[in-house]
């Protein structure tokens, strides 16, 4: 038996937005009078069974046989999960993702809003095959929103033998940090697998009171960067991007102590978004470290939005930070906060800047897919500055097309309508679409 149960089964759940007794998850609780609906099952997206809405945590439970012979030695569970959820078999919690820590209760939200793609994806996690017991078993999923102004809710979910194996044990017996036994492979998860053998230190989370400015750390972090003080590597700021609909960025102050041998946090806040000039981020993927020593923070979603009526698309941009001050500079005359409106809208991904601190390269992970170069005015000023999109020449080898040669293509950027089509005018100007662009790097003394 390769599967427990498939995607789209059938599921007993309770939608009355009400607490449930301690005793629900356990394998013998009685549910014969919760409803009964095929997977996924939700409300406000596309759904098989429409349930209750408006609710703070739905509950979930399906009992399957299982025989334990034909189980793999790691079960493979799969839930496509809007927001988090708490999942246990035969009464014992075997899953939290998207969850605080601690007591979980029907009131608990869960730790960020799941939005966009992430919201159909099955997220894998493993689970013992001495979880299982031979025969019946239960699993049950609390399936927890972030909010009570949530538009949707939804859950599905499988079980099957995973194809996991244990990877063999280092032979490496020294403390080099190459001397690790392999973790086990998975599907992509919003956890982070250290191997057994390093070290790490946690110095701040999801969650955390923000020290200053009130407000917590947000989620669904990406880019992290370290901006030094005075060049030192042990005293600098720590940047965090949050992937989330409203973005976000934590700045955190960080100093490492020699003699206890860990950092220590001195100080955090969110980066402060709002002016009247100023439009919040969206969706804060990855970034770059200038030389000049600003983070700078790349928006990977596209509206044609205008909020603030200053003619400008609210997001798709890349956008600066002084990380001293947490605060998005200003490059206008006003001394307004903006964002790097010449540099073009897109789904922009990671920037990285040369040394002389005067070309930037940047790709797309989405829209056009390309590849970007900008060339500075002004050395170490990204305000201004010519826009030019890569296009491959191509040839031909065993009737595949090959690149052999390029060249840069320079695109409108000065007026505000071309840095608002940012994407056509590439695409008019004949740039090379990629499958996806997720990360650009140039040699340090790229010219």
């Amino acid at each position: 038996m390769d599967l427990c149960f498939t995607q789209g089964s059938s599921w007993k759940y309770k939608d009355d937005n009400q607490p449930q007794v301690a005793q629900w998850k356990d394998a013998n609780f009685n549910i014969s009078s919760w409803s009964t609906g095929d997977g996924p099952l939700g409300y406000g997206d596309p759904v098989t069974t429409t349930i209750n809405s408006g609710l703070a945590t739905a509950y979930f439970a399906k009992d399957f046989t299982a025989n334990l012979a034909d189980l793999s030695s790691n079960m493979e569970l799969g839930v496509m999960r809007d927001d988090g959820i708490v999942v246990y078999l035969n009464g014992e919690e075997v899953v939290r993702d998207n969850m605080p820590a601690g007591t979980i209760t029907h009131d608990t939200f869960s730790s960020t809003i799941i939005d966009g793609a992430a919201e159909n994806i099955y997220n894998t996690f493993i689970i013992p095959k001495n979880k299982f017991v031979q025969g019946n078993n239960r699993i049950a999923i609390e399936v927890h929103n972030r909010d009570m102004q949530s538009s949707d809710l939804r859950m599905d979910a499988y079980i099957k033998n995973s194809t996991v194996v244990t990877p063999p044990v280092s032979n490496c017996t020294g403390t080099h940090i190459s001397c690790f036994t392999s973790i086990v492979p998975t599907t992509q998860t919003s956890k982070l697998i250290i191997p057994a053998e390093h070290k790490y230190q946690l110095i701040l989370k999801e969650g955390d009171n923000y020290t200053e400015g009130g407000g917590m750390v947000g989620g669904l972090n990406d880019f992290t960067a370290y901006v030094a003080k005075n060049n030192s590597s042990t005293d600098g700021y720590l940047s965090v991007n949050h992937e989330t609909n409203p973005g976000g960025v934590t700045m955190a102050e960080v100093n490492y102590n020699a003699a206890t041998k860990l950092w220590q946090l001195t100080k955090s806040r969110a980066v402060s978004f709002s002016a009247p000039s100023l439009v919040q981020t969206i969706r804060n993927c990855s970034g770059g470290i200038t030389p000049w020593g600003t983070v700078v923070t790349a928006e990977e979603s596209v509206t044609a939005n205008d909020i603030n009526a200053d003619g400008y698309k609210d997001y798709g941009w890349l956008v600066e930070i002084d990380p001293a001050t947490a605060q998005v500079m200003s490059h206008n005359q006003a001394g307004t906060k903006d964002k790097l409106w010449q540099m073009g809208i897109m789904n922009h991904e990671n920037v990285v800047i040369n040394d002389a601190g005067t070309i930037a390269y940047y790709g797309e992970d989405g829209g056009t897919h390309m590849v970007y170069k900008y060339v500075m005015d002004t050395p170490n000023n990204l305000a201004s500055g010519n826009l030019y999109v890569l296009k491959l020449d191509q040839g031909l080898s065993g009737g595949n097309p090959v690149a052999t040669t390029g060249q840069w293509i320079q695109i409108p950027n000065k007026l505000q309508a071309d840095q608002n089509n940012t994407a056509s005018l590439a695409q008019s100007a004949g740039g090379t679409s990629f499958n996806g662009v997720e990360d650009v790097e140039i040699s340090p003394s790229r010219r």
